[in-house]
């Protein structure tokens, strides 16, 4: 599931060069957008031992609208989603006051990320719904006795701990979001998979829940001071942005590898079997 985690950031990629969005603010957005819902879910069900997916999820409606977005932008060309949404539905009367106004001036990639906005605003309600009425009325699923809804809820801060570190860095380093998004994105994904792949081991395994992640704190961390210190003129020439992200994407990915092969290496020696072949047992 944690791959998961991982083709999620790249679809945004692929969802970026479908609505014409590129390197901005609003694919930065779309990114937090789907990470979020993701966590949310993989959050949810450590607490209350189902999955829900909530009304709208990911791996269903989620995948059917990347569906039809990109079969649209294959027709059409991407440049469609540039039209405002008053180019495209003429019938309706879009000055009849401010607000009919704003949203006729809405792009249709820019309203396809307020609806994925408002989505992530209703499963978010759902899933605190959900974990809060386990942590009242415990069920058979639901995970220990812990029946804290404080600590259920602090379960959500190292999520919004990687969004700020993330927001911040690029903020500092704004060239970040405008020439090396591509880069980012993948960054992003990775620090976020090894996040998820804590919880989901927690969850099978039964162990309590991963409130703090050094690696993915200390390595935004690292980021955020490199680009206060350029910023600040400790640096004493100008640094390349590219070769730095790239060399962070790089530890990012070994990071990663070697979380994904201990545990796989684990279940492995646990179950006495192997890893894409079949292992055969000793015969006297």
């Amino acid at each position: 599931m944690w791959c998961d985690a991982i083709n999620t950031s790249l679809g945004v990629l692929t969802w970026a060069s479908s609505t014409y969005l590129g390197q901005s603010w609003w694919t930065v957005m779309s990114l937090v957008a789907s990470l979020g819902n993701f966590y949310l879910s993989t959050w949810e069900e450590y607490h209350t031992g189902i999955l829900y997916l909530g009304h709208f999820s990911g791996p269903v409606e989620g995948v059917l609208m990347l569906v039809a977005v990109h079969l649209t932008s294959g027709y059409f060309g991407p440049a469609i989603w540039t039209l405002r949404l008053e180019e495209t539905v003429t019938a309706v009367d879009w000055n009849y006051n401010a607000q009919t106004r704003l949203a006729g001036a809405l792009q249709l990639n820019h309203l396809l990320i307020v609806i994925g906005s408002l989505v992530l605003i209703l499963n978010i309600v759902t899933a605190l719904v959900n974990v809060i009425s386990v942590k009242i009325n415990p069920t058979d699923y639901s995970s220990g006795k812990d029946r804290s809804i404080v600590k259920a809820m602090f379960g959500l801060s190292p999520f919004v701990i990687m969004c700020y570190l993330s927001y911040n860095w690029m903020c500092l380093w704004p060239d970040l979001v405008s020439d090396h998004l591509a880069l980012v994105i993948p960054i992003v994904g990775l620090l976020f998979g090894y996040q998820v792949g804590l919880m989901i081991v927690a969850h099978v395994a039964k162990l309590s829940f991963p409130y703090f992640s050094l690696s993915v704190i200390g390595f935004l961390s690292l980021g955020n001071l490199y680009a206060y210190m350029e910023n600040e003129g400790y640096l004493s020439n100008i640094q390349d942005h590219r070769s730095i992200v790239l060399g962070m994407l790089i530890l990012a990915i070994l990071q990663y590898a070697t979380f994904a092969l201990s545990v796989i290496r684990q279940i492995c020696q646990f179950l006495d079997i192997g890893c894409l072949y079949i292992k055969h047992k000793k015969t006297n």
